[in-house]
């Protein structure tokens, strides 16, 4: 039997969460690689399982993000590492020693995480195996932290958060696959998906935001020409939500959670929709396009039925293209409801 958990903590099961959203994709990945069922737990002991995935959390970024401080609650999360026999992966990143960055809290924290044997902890970790991408496959997801929401079954996924096309552009595509330790000639089907945190945070920020849309696209599509892969699909940029919408300061960028107005931002976002359709339909290349219903309600209809809750901005898992809990296409009804909300 398989499993995936969340190293730090207890994963929550909620179709509205983008980090859950995460685990169980890796979970449908997992099990189509293997051919077994793969469960993510919330907690539940490692005993019963013949392997357990570890999963670091969206965030993590070679510290411990620990809520409540170096308790003796959180303590027990890594404390399971040298109190089980069942076989341990990491996913996504190499194994970190949790030993030494739980070490690293010993000057603030209770009697009860003093006395772990991090060393130990430290010793196990360097043991654990990691997997980077579970799949053998000819296919790519490759985009920033919203990319995921387009996943297919049979589709590797490159997610790398707070990665604009801008970015991107600069550094190249094909080396943002190949860094991630993926050959791009062995690449038949990708799909991309970029643009919502230029349009969230920089394309106002230009003196000529169309204008900057327009060289985004034009160097974007000479890109995508230059990776010759067969069969390329390009993400239109979701709607703008409310400018009520709570962000983590995770989000924010120069101080603040965007920049423009609701209304010029939805201009710039229907701008580069436009042009994304249009190089793709001269390229004859696929183009995915959320909804028109999600456009066509009020920006707080759309944060309130189909976001991350309860902040943050992304999609929720809910409403993504897979259904990673029955690992099966989405067919979830798309049409607005603000009843749901108050459920």
């Amino acid at each position: 039997m398989l499993a995936i958990d969340f190293i730090g903590g207890k994963l929550t099961d909620s179709e509205y969460s983008h980090k859950a959203g995460w685990a169980h994709l890796k979970a449908c990945q997992i099990s189509d690689a293997l051919g077994q069922e793969v469960k993510v737990l919330h907690g539940e002991s490692w005993d019963d399982y013949d392997t357990v995935f570890l999963y670091h959390g969206m965030e993590f970024q070679g510290s411990l993000n620990l809520f409540g401080g170096a308790t003796q609650e959180s303590a027990k999360f890594y404390e399971r590492l040298i109190n089980t026999k069942t076989n341990l992966i990491s996913l996504d990143i190499d194994m970190p020693d949790y030993g030494e960055l739980c070490k690293g809290r010993l000057k603030s924290c209770d009697d009860y995480w003093r006395n772990v044997n991090w060393d130990a902890v430290s010793a196990k970790c360097k043991t654990i195996t990691s997997i980077i991408h579970p799949l053998e496959s000819d296919g790519l997801v490759i985009g920033d932290s919203h990319a995921f929401s387009v996943y297919q079954r049979g589709y590797n996924v490159i997610r790398k958060d707070a990665r604009t096309l801008a970015g991107v552009l600069k550094k190249t595509i094909k080396k943002e696959i190949i860094d991630q330790g993926i050959d791009p000639d062995t690449i038949n089907n990708i799909t991309i998906y970029y643009g919502n945190i230029d349009i969230r945070h920089h394309l106002m920020r230009e003196s000529n935001p169309k204008a900057a849309v327009d060289i985004l696209i034009t160097e974007y599509e000479k890109q995508i020409k230059d990776l010759n892969i067969e069969n390329v699909e390009v993400v239109c940029p979701l709607p703008i939500e409310d400018e009520s919408r709570r962000l983590p300061k995770t989000g924010y960028y120069e101080g603040t959670p965007f920049y423009g107005t609701q209304q010029e931002r939805t201009q710039i976002m229907d701008y580069m929709g436009s042009k994304i359709i249009e190089m793709c339909s001269r390229n004859k290349w696929s183009v995915y396009e959320w909804p028109i219903e999600w456009y066509t309600v009020s920006p707080l209809a759309f944060m309130q039925t189909y976001m991350e809750r309860p902040k943050s901005v992304h999609l929720a898992p809910k409403f993504h293209r897979w259904n990673y809990w029955t690992n099966e296409p989405n067919e979830v009804d798309t049409k607005s409801s603000l009843e749901s909300f108050f459920e």
